[in-house]
């Protein structure tokens, strides 16, 4: 059992400790706040760009072979 121990860590006190944990758990927390108000933001603008340039999608129902290759060949 004796495998278990870091040694070098022994001389770092109990309130070191606790302060490096608040440290670690005050970055993780700001990455995720900072990621999630990108997020929303990226999603707003993805938003309001949709809703600026509406174009409705309309697909045929059939298709012919020879309109797939005029539209291919045409650039269409």
């Amino acid at each position: 059992m004796a495998d278990n121990i870091l040694w070098e860590n022994l001389p770092i006190s109990a309130r070191e400790r606790r302060c490096r944990i608040r440290v670690a758990n005050s970055i993780g927390a700001l990455a995720l706040l900072l990621s999630f108000l990108i997020l929303t933001g990226l999603n707003g603008r993805s938003v309001t760009l949709k809703n600026e340039f509406k174009t409705p999608v309309v697909c045929p129902t059939s298709i012919l072979k020879q309109q797939a290759y005029d539209d291919h060949v045409l650039g269409l």
